[in-house]
C-alpha cells in the first residue's frame, strides 16, 4: 500500500463523509476532534496522528486500513450499518436478510 500525503488522507476522509451525507460538525461529534480539526484534515493541512486516524476511522464504522484504502469491503460496511440499528430493528433486518437468502438459495437448487 502507497503511503498516502495528508491532501490525498484528506480528500478520502471529505470522500467518505460526504458520501454518508455528514457534516464536518457531524463527523467532529462522531469523532470527539474538534471542527476545525476535521477541516483541517480535509484540506490537507496536515497529516493526523495515529490516534487521530483511529478516532476518524472508529467516527465512519471503518478500520484504519479502510481509510487508507479506495474502496471499502461492502459485507464489512453493510454490517456496520446493521450494527448501528435499534436491536429491533436490528432483528427485522436480519429476518429480511435470511428470507431473502433462503429464497435466492431456493432458486439455485431448482436451477
Amino acid at each position: 500500500m502507497a503511503i498516502m500525503t495528508p491532501k490525498e488522507l484528506g480528500a478520502r476522509v471529505r470522500e467518505i463523509r460526504e458520501a454518508r451525507g455528514l457534516t464536518q460538525e457531524q463527523v467532529a461529534e462522531l469523532t470527539n476532534l474538534a471542527t476545525d480539526t476535521v477541516r483541517r484534515i480535509e484540506l490537507g493541512y496536515y497529516g493526523p496522528s495515529f490516534s487521530t486516524m483511529v478516532k476518524i476511522a472508529v467516527g465512519f464504522g471503518l478500520t484504519v486500513g479502510q481509510l487508507m484504502r479506495d474502496e471499502v469491503d461492502p459485507a464489512y460496511q453493510f454490517a456496520t450499518l446493521i450494527r448501528a440499528l435499534p436491536d429491533c430493528h436490528q432483528k427485522a433486518a436480519l429476518a429480511v436478510l435470511g428470507s431473502l437468502y433462503i429464497d435466492s438459495l431456493q432458486r439455485w437448487v431448482e436451477s
